[in-house]
């Protein structure tokens, strides 16, 4: 059985924290800025794609 992290749990849902923000992330690929990635993609999006309704679903 695995403990929950909280604080990442609510990073996930776009809560974040001081206490998460000032730590350095245990596990997983880390880059320069992954955590302002993470803010940002919380936000809701600018434009959303819409499918070319000519052909569309018939498999070619």
């Amino acid at each position: 059985m695995h403990a929950i992290d909280f604080e990442r749990l609510k990073a996930e849902l776009g809560e974040f924290s001081e206490i998460y923000d000032n730590h350095r992330e245990r596990y997983g690929m880390e880059w320069p800025g992954k955590r302002d990635c993470l803010k940002v993609i919380q936000q809701p999006s600018l434009a959303t794609l819409k499918p070319c309704r000519l052909g569309f679903g018939s498999g070619g």
